[in-house]
């Protein structure tokens, strides 16, 4: 009976070695998570939106004649994507209503600007420079030209909806002939629906 004992037991403990052996336990599966690409946007279109910042304004006369405050408008625009980069062209009007000087507000006063735009098709972003020229109208009927530059970044929140900021320069020399002259920087943020 020893014998009997012995041999099955020697059986069962020898099957797993005639079978291949202990099989090893099967190593973890690593799961590599996938970052889709940002999607790729044209920005080709016509566009319309509305625009609000705030504006400070200095002359070469007198600082006390600084001014600075908020001011809102609206544009309309056309761009044409050309794969990695973009280009197209502005019109803008713009209030300055809200911008002062202690002395005396700019009710009524607006500038009326044209601007051609450059910018880079990274996907849903688009930096941006722009360069033009504005007309920029006091309520006391005194009226000049001048070159505007800027820079800025838009977003496309949808294919239709953008969202952006911008900061522009403004300079008119000799401003209406009166023998000084007048720049402006302005920061805003511009929400645009193309169609």
């Amino acid at each position: 009976m020893k014998r009997i004992l012995a041999a099955t037991a020697a059986v069962v403990l020898a099957a797993p070695a005639m079978a291949g052996g202990l099989a090893p336990a099967p190593e973890p599966v690593v799961v590599v998570p996938v970052v889709p690409a940002p999607a790729a946007r044209d920005w080709t279109g016509f566009y319309a939106g509305v625009q609000a910042g705030q504006a400070d304004f200095s002359n070469s006369v007198s600082s006390r004649y600084d001014s600075s405050g908020t001011y809102w408008g609206g544009h309309v625009g056309y761009l044409h994507d050309l794969g990695r980069f973009v280009l197209g062209g502005e019109l803008r009007y713009s209030d300055a209503s809200g911008v002062t000087n202690g002395i005396s507000s700019f009710d009524g006063d607006t500038l009326v600007s044209g601007r051609l735009i450059a910018g880079y098709d990274a996907g849903r972003i688009m930096p941006f420079v722009a360069v033009g020229g504005g007309q920029l109208t006091l309520e006391n009927g005194w009226k000049d030209t001048g070159i505007l530059y800027g820079a800025g970044v838009e977003f496309a929140m949808t294919d239709h909806w953008r969202l952006g900021a911008e900061a522009t320069h403004f300079e008119f020399k000799d401003f209406a002939g009166y023998g000084y002259d007048l720049t402006g920087n302005a920061v805003g943020i511009r929400v645009s629906y193309r169609f």
